[in-house]
């Protein structure tokens, strides 16, 4: 069932390839390539940590909100820069009970939820021309250090 409800959105993200109206049948293929992009479930969670928790001690749910993919390099040459304006100019996506189907152009991004400004290696991809990635994803959002 959820293999279905992933793969649905790739069908989506191909649909601008097509010349004509979608119930007539294409003589060839598509001439465009697929749309790179993401396709996943997005899991979010908050609470204490400190002491540190068990890590399988963490509940998460669905993610409802902005999901944010902030170019890797410019968030590495950001320095002392504008955190906030830089996530407010990258790509973002509403997503809702967490289902991701994002066209993402090639190119390594950090993905962040609003409200979680964390670095984690295992929230970056790297999106390569005419493929679509399956990546789910889970944020920890720290409420007392």
């Amino acid at each position: 069932m959820l293999k279905r409800l992933l793969l649905a959105p790739l069908a989506l993200l191909t649909m601008y390839c097509t010349t004509g109206p979608i119930d007539e049948p294409e003589p060839e293929p598509a001439i465009c390539p697929m749309a790179p992009g993401v396709v996943g479930l997005v899991r979010y969670g908050q609470g204490d940590c400190m002491p540190l928790i068990n890590e399988q001690g963490r509940v998460y749910s669905p993610y409802t909100g902005e999901l944010y993919f902030i170019r890797k390099a410019a968030l590495d040459q950001l320095g002392t820069g504008n955190f906030e304006q830089l996530r407010a100019t990258s790509l973002h996506y509403s997503l809702q009970e967490g289902h991701l189907a994002a066209e993402v152009p090639a190119g390594t991004y950090v993905v962040m939820p609003t409200g979680v400004y964390r670095y984690e290696p295992a929230n970056t991809i790297t999106v390569i021309t005419g493929q679509v990635l399956q990546q789910d994803f889970k944020f920890w959002k720290c409420l007392v250090y």
